[in-house]
């Protein structure tokens, strides 16, 4: 994607503080890195000011309530990806960490399911509660990235000789090799000529944790816990660097540290622009969340205690006990256990080249999420960090929730506004729970619902609406993002938003976008959230035949045959003349070399041909099918006289009965009498130009149904 010169404003954009600090200038703290946590609830503090409940144990609650039983798969029913769940992780480590123990006020607790003390987090007093800090900028500002200070922001750019000085460059450091993965810790060091003690006390601060010099340094200190976790980390490192690259090649004067800026400015743009038009639509529903309306100086954009303590811990109820990485044919390359994922990442050695950072996206694409229910798979119940001992995930969240005062289910309720429940009964009636798990609750709660906490009551509600999560979390959720949201400055949509252009290109941008540009992974389903099946042939003629959910089918080199059922599909021919049958539901034809047949399907959902490969005579497709709800997807790479993503100008479009335009400004024409699709490059008029589909039977199309992309 080229850069216009409406990003020359650029140069000079305000930059926004690495610690979140002045977002707001009547309240400069709010949002900011070691700003307190907010309430929207009353606290449930057995004194109200912060004695913590004990019982029942934590660990009891797991067992009896919240444990699926081993061996037990249970997809999610909207088809959430793995990949929504671990950006998930990589989103809330851009905007919240509560520091870790001990306080200095209270002795540690030992409790069951945990092989170490469990410490009380560090807290002030305000108004006479307990109330916990956030050691993260809250804004959506890429923090995990670049660094919630100016010192961790420093040393991750990449110092480089410029006239015979070192500066630093526009660019984040990397692993200078063609892997190009995330520096280590060690390579931080030699960077920055310091020692990789200090380092790793910039980065991670002085909580303990497994250590390793050949570990991945990133904005966040907790970017190694896992195999999944570092693929985002470097895909968003990678993202920033690739701006970097056009915008030098468009503006070269820029000074190195215009051009970090300025890429930094549009990748946390994308980033945003990600989490609201594709990640929360899939999590809180398409309609949750209130439309933009404008930055608002009265909104405290801090995020909230409840939010973060128990709303956003549903990530940990997404887990599956394992994982599959996968090659690009679809075939699995290895498969690790939650427990191997945590020790990999610990040891250095979960992603150690640039083709296993592809496997392990891949695999996350493709496989399924598990169903928020309630019901956490062992790797987090018992094998929690891999270090051999029995570590439950659940005890840390219930227990911490009632260290933060957000332990009492229907104290949270009651305060968002919501009613309260008087039984188990009532509970497990209205979010349908099944006998057993009605009976194991009463049982471990001694039969008072008042005593149920927090995360186990949100987690076991049935979805609200078209929510992943039940009401209480849903409510949580769509308040905190709306003030992250509305209370940020620098939200894109009121950074730029005196610069139509350069939004459009943001807003043209998606998550698969970015993957495609990030990782050589070469065949990506459109919807990055989306599980599939990834279905590979070989070098031969194949045939391939999908399933009834949704497939991403490879065709690879070969005269290969397609069919993709009744799922939302994606079929690439790619090399070879292809035969390609979307069959029902939504489907992406991807024809690629060779003259191919796109046969849509008869029904009236969306079909969309793309063209990205090389035009010319021996590359001509047939789209069988072809109605006024389909769509051309036309490639800006190789259509090049189209400089704006969007839909086709309806100047650029011509329909001729000979298959000649009639105005240099006409880029498309469609032949009448044959169905031929033409494309004139240089806006000579000469009949044909050069032809690269054909419908058949013939439809006349008009400029809507042509789209430039990318």
């Amino acid at each position: 994607m080229a850069i216009s010169s409406f990003y020359s404003f650029l140069s000079s954009i305000l930059t926004r503080n690495s610690d979140g600090t002045g977002n707001n200038f009547f309240h400069p703290d709010w949002g900011s890195a070691g700003h307190t946590f907010v309430r929207v609830a009353p606290n449930s503090y057995l004194d109200g000011q912060g004695q913590m409940e004990l019982l029942p144990t934590a660990r009891s609650i797991s067992d009896a309530v919240m444990a699926q039983p081993i061996g037990l798969d249970i997809p999610n029913a909207a088809g959430l990806n793995e990949f929504h769940q671990f950006f998930g992780q990589f989103l809330t480590h851009d905007i919240a960490e509560a520091p870790l123990g001990p306080n200095g006020v209270d002795a540690p607790v030992f409790i069951p399911g945990l092989p170490f003390p469990f410490n009380r987090t560090p807290f002030e007093t305000v108004g006479g509660v307990r109330q916990q800090h956030n050691e993260e900028t809250s804004f959506l500002d890429l923090s995990q990235v670049y660094g919630h200070n100016t010192t961790i922001l420093n040393i991750l750019r990449d110092d480089i000789v410029v006239n015979g000085r070192t500066v630093q460059s526009a660019k984040l450091l990397t692993s200078g090799d063609a892997n190009n993965l995330l520096p280590t810790f060690a390579q931080v060091a030699a960077d920055s000529g310091k020692t990789v003690a200090e380092v790793r006390t910039i980065i991670n601060g002085t909580a303990p944790a497994a250590f390793d010099p050949n570990q991945f340094a990133a904005g966040d200190n907790r970017a190694n816990q896992n195999g999944a976790l570092l693929t985002h980390q470097t895909m968003w490192m990678r993202e920033h660097n690739w701006q970097v690259d056009r915008l030098a090649e468009k503006f070269p004067t820029w000074s190195q540290n215009a051009l970090f800026e300025a890429a930094r400015a549009i990748t946390e743009a994308e980033w945003q622009h990600v989490v609201y038009a594709e990640y929360l639509p899939k999590l809180v529903g398409n309609s949750a969340i209130k439309a933009y309306s404008g930055y608002k100086l009265n909104v405290d954009p801090s995020v909230i205690n409840e939010w973060t303590t128990v709303a956003f811990r549903f990530g940990h109820d997404q887990s599956s006990n394992s994982f599959s990485n996968l090659r690009e044919d679809g075939q699995t390359q290895n498969t690790f256990t939650l427990s191997q994922s945590f020790a990999l990442a610990n040891i250095a050695q979960a992603v150690r080249s640039s083709g296993e950072m592809d496997e392990w996206v891949r695999g996350q694409l493709s496989h399924y999420t598990q169903e928020i229910d309630g019901k956490i798979v062992d790797g987090n119940r018992n094998a929690l960090f891999g270090i051999g001992a029995t570590v439950d995930l659940n005890v840390f969240d219930i227990q911490r929730a009632r260290d933060h005062g957000v332990g009492n289910y229907n104290v949270l309720r009651k305060g968002l506004g919501l009613s309260a429940y008087t039984s188990f009964e009532s509970f497990a009636a209205a979010n349908q729970l099944d006998s057993a798990t009605l009976q194991a609750l009463k049982d471990v709660y001694g039969n008072d619902v008042n005593k149920l906490d927090s995360i186990v009551g949100g987690l076991l509600e049935k979805n609200y609406r078209d929510s992943q999560l039940g009401e209480t979390f849903t409510r949580l959720t769509v308040m905190q993002f709306e003030r992250l949201r509305d209370g940020d400055r620098f939200y894109y949509e009121n950074r730029f938003l005196l610069n139509k252009d350069v939004k459009a290109d943001i807003e043209s941008t998606t998550l698969a976008d970015i993957i495609a540009r990030t990782s050589g992974i070469k065949h990506y389903y459109h919807d990055a959230f989306a599980a599939h099946e990834r279905i590979g042939g070989g070098s031969g003629n194949d045939p391939l035949n999908g399933t009834s959910k949704a497939d991403l089918i490879i065709g690879f080199s070969g005269n290969d045959t397609a069919s993709g059922g009744a799922g939302d599909d994606d079929l690439y021919g790619d090399e070879g003349n292809d035969d390609l049958s979307g069959g029902a539901g939504k489907d992406v034809f991807k024809g690629g070399l060779g003259n191919d047949a796109l046969k849509f399907g008869s029904d009236s959902v969306k079909d969309i041909a793309v063209f990205d490969t090389a035009l010319g005579p021996d590359n001509i497709d047939t789209i069988a099918n072809f109605t006024a709800a389909d769509e051309i997807h036309l490639s800006r790479t190789i259509f090049t006289a189209f400089t704006k993503s969007g839909v086709l100008a309806s100047a650029a479009f011509h329909v001729s009965a000979t298959g000649a335009a009639a105005d240099p400004l006409h880029r498309i024409i469609y032949d009448s009498t044959t169905g031929n699709l033409y494309y004139d490059p240089d806006g000579s008029g000469a009949a044909p130009g050069v032809q690269f589909a054909k419908l058949d039977p013939k439809f006349t199309p008009t400029a809507a149904d042509f789209v430039v992309i990318g």
